[in-house]
């Protein structure tokens, strides 16, 4: 590699914190956290839709809540208050770029019943496996959107603690409904980055 390449410093900058070398800042660290090269954010196609699917360390989530001047003090306290739960988020649109709840709908009771499917049905289709386990999804929210994308949002909760070290778990989407009987997404890092949260 050409070392007079800026990546090259980069990527060496960020490998160094990434194993340990030092914390990084919250913006950093939230770029590191959605870029799909450090494996955090998967995109799959089946069927006729596109998911993308986001694993949020609890850091992540506590700094999507507060924002990036978050204290210390509101870290430790959302990781007192949230530490049982992993949390993804799963944003999925049909390929063929139609708004989700209309997509394949001939009539106002097809669109009720897809409208109902992604607001209840879906969370009984969605697992977390760990360790030889599978977790229930206990944390379901499906958002509503009012503007022209075709895709939707969903925030997935799973009742199993984080790994003490790294990140090593599976999410197994088992919808009928989508088209596809089962979709696997295996999620695994060795280290996560820290961040230095305001005193």
């Amino acid at each position: 590699m050409n070392r007079l390449n800026p990546n090259y410093w980069i990527g060496l900058w960020i490998l160094c914190y990434c194993t340990g070398c030092g914390p990084i800042a919250p913006e950093e660290y939230r770029q590191w956290v959605e870029d799909p090269d450090n494996g955090l954010v998967q995109h799959k196609e089946a069927g006729d839709y596109r998911y993308e699917l986001q694993y949020r360390p609890l850091a992540y989530s506590a700094l999507q809540h507060y924002g990036p001047s978050m204290q210390s003090a509101e870290l430790d306290t959302y990781t007192k208050e949230n530490g049982g739960l992993q949390y993804l988020e799963l944003k999925l649109s049909p390929k063929n770029g139609k708004d989700l709840l209309q997509f394949g709908a001939q009539s106002e009771e097809d669109l009720q019943r897809r409208a109902y499917h992604f607001s209840y049905r879906m969370q009984e289709r969605i697992f977390l496996e760990q360790q030889g386990q599978r977790f229930p999804c206990v944390l379901y929210h499906f958002e509503r959107s009012f503007d022209l994308k075709p895709g939707r949002t969903f925030l997935l909760g799973f009742a199993a603690a984080p790994e003490k070290t790294g990140i090593d778990c599976k999410v197994i989407i088992e919808d009928p409904f989508l088209g596809s009987d089962r979709l696997s997404f295996h999620f695994k890092q060795d280290t996560t980055p820290n961040f230095v949260a305001t005193r």
